[in-house]
Parts: structure tokens; C-alpha cells; sequence
């Protein structure tokens, strides 16, 4: 699939754990996606009630059938959150976590299917200059800024996230994030260098659908691979990068976790027990 759309539905997904009024996001996703969508793509007057229609699809469909599952998760999560961790054991909580939002990504690849062969190249061009702004924001803020504006910024980054589930950062855990901020491997110009190839692959491919209209059997085989390059890149050295990283990050937030105080962790508990609750109220109501 083309990281446009599944960054959009992750994005939307995000809202899940990033936004205190959860039922009022997911009701409202339908709209926001299709700006953040129509930002990159400009879609015409021809596509765009076609995609309206297929964002509304996708969530009565997501509604109907993924909410449940997610606050099952949750609330296996709220058992788990008031005990220490491993790396290891976060490790395999993301990977559980993409199980869980594979299904939603395979039906929003189906969906796309029928879609991405109509683009004409005013889309896809309008999509490279996008990713050339939003590269140059990237540039801006992670690589020509200072040292200090960087560091500062990721570790803003860094609290807020953390504080999102916690709550109000202490001492103790301040220093855990300076300490895995200053040890990470995170490598701003490789993660640039690494955006760009992921960038040409997604235009290149899509310009390849167009000129082709490849059946939808053959363009959802294309799309998984595009999929599959994004993740896990062929070449060793990008692989061997990426482990790391991953690695890394669960063992800060295992860190991060370990060092928080139980007041803390019973509050992460009643923020999961509490999105578990928005979750399985959206799953009862009907789409607005």
C-alpha cells in the first residue's frame, strides 16, 4: 500500500491512545483523514466523492468490527501496566499492537485497490511536492537546527508521549528520558536519507500503476511489496540499522516504564481502563 494511505490510517488509529476526548476524534476521523489525504493528493472532482465515500466505508466497517478487539487488548493491557517490564516483553507488545492493526490496513488496502489505478499524474505530482515540503520541515527542525533545538524538541517529544499515559513527568523519569535520549542511535540525516528511498519507491510505483493499470490482483501483490519494502528494507546494513533502533526503543521504554512511580502506573491503568471504555462505547453506537 502506499505509505500515504497507511500512514493516514495509522494516524487515525494514533487518535486511539494520543487524544483525551477519543469518541469525539473517532467521530470526526472520517473528515480529518480525508483532508490529510486531499493535502497530499489533490484528488479531483472525479476522485474525491470516491474517496469520501470509501473513508466512511472503511470506518463504519472498522467501527463494526476492530473496536471491540482493541479494548479487549486494553484490557489485558491494564492488568499488565502496574508491573515492571523487560524489553523483551515491550518488544512484543508492539508486535502484538500491528497484529491487532493488520486487519485494518489489509481492508484499507482492498479499498485503495480500486482507486489508485484511476490517479492521473497531476496527483502524483502534486504528491511529490508535498513530500518536498514536508521534507524540508523535516530538514529544518532534525538536521540544519542546532544541537540544543534538536535535543530539546525530542525530548519534548519524548514527555509528552510518556505523559500521555502516565501523567506529570518527575525527576526520576526526566533523567531516565535525558539518558536514553543521549544513548539513542537515532541518526537524523539516515533517518532522512532512509525517508527519501521510501519516497521514490511510492512515486515510482504509483507512476508505474498508472502507466499500466494492473488488474486489481496483480496492484494489491504490488502494493503489499511496496508495504513490505517500507518496513524491511533489502539492503543489510538499512535492516541491521532498523533492528537496532528497535531494540533500543524497548528497552527505553522498558527504562521509562520501571522508573515510573506506582501513583503513576495506576494512573496509566485508568487511562488504558478509560480508552477501553471509549472504545467498546463507539463499537455500540451507530456512525454519525
Amino acid at each position: 500500500m502506499c505509505r500515504v494511505g497507511k500512514a493516514a490510517i495509522i494516524g487515525v488509529l494514533m487518535l486511539l491512545t494520543g487524544c483525551g476526548a477519543v469518541r469525539l476524534a473517532y467521530n470526526t476521523a472520517p473528515q480529518i483523514s480525508w483532508w490529510w489525504l486531499d493535502g497530499y493528493m489533490d484528488f479531483s472532482s472525479t476522485h474525491s466523492p470516491r474517496v469520501k465515500e470509501g473513508l466512511e466505508q472503511w470506518f463504519n466497517w472498522h467501527r463494526q468490527t476492530q473496536l471491540t478487539e482493541y479494548a479487549n487488548w486494553l484490557a489485558l493491557q491494564e492488568k499488565r501496566v502496574t508491573e515492571p517490564t523487560t524489553a523483551a516483553e515491550v518488544c512484543a507488545l508492539f508486535d502484538q499492537g500491528r497484529e491487532k492493526f493488520q486487519p485494518a490496513i489489509d481492508r484499507a488496502m482492498l479499498m485503495a485497490s480500486e482507486l489508485l489505478p484511476t490517479l492521473g499524474v497531476a496527483q502524483i505530482a502534486h504528491l511529490e511536492q508535498q513530500y518536498a515540503k514536508k521534507n524540508a520541515e523535516f530538514r529544518d527542525k532534525n538536521i540544519t537546527a542546532s544541537a540544543d533545538a534538536r535535543r530539546k524538541l525530542r525530548k519534548k517529544r519524548a514527555i509528552e508521549s510518556a505523559e500521555r499515559l502516565y501523567g506529570k513527568m518527575q525527576a526520576e523519569q526526566l533523567r531516565v528520558i535525558d539518558a536514553n535520549l543521549a544513548a539513542s542511535p537515532y541518526d537524523p540525516a539516515e533517518a532522512m536519507a532512509a525517508r527519501e528511498r521510501r519516497q521514490r519507491d511510492i512515486l515510482l510505483t504509483l507512476r508505474r500503476w498508472v502507466a499500466e493499470k494492473p488488474d486489481r490482483g496483480v496492484l494489491l501483490a504490488s502494493m503489499r511489496g511496496l508495504m513490505e519494502r517500507s518496513e524491511h528494507p533489502s539492503d543489510p546494513a538499512l535492516r541491521a540499522a532498523q533492528q537496532r533502533a528497535i531494540e533500543f526503543n524497548c528497552r527505553a521504554s522498558a527504562d521509562l516504564h520501571n522508573s515510573t512511580t506506582p501513583a503513576q502506573r495506576l494512573a496509566a491503568r485508568k487511562k488504558l481502563r478509560d480508552w477501553e471504555d471509549d472504545l467498546r462505547a463507539l463499537a455500540s453506537e451507530r456512525a454519525p
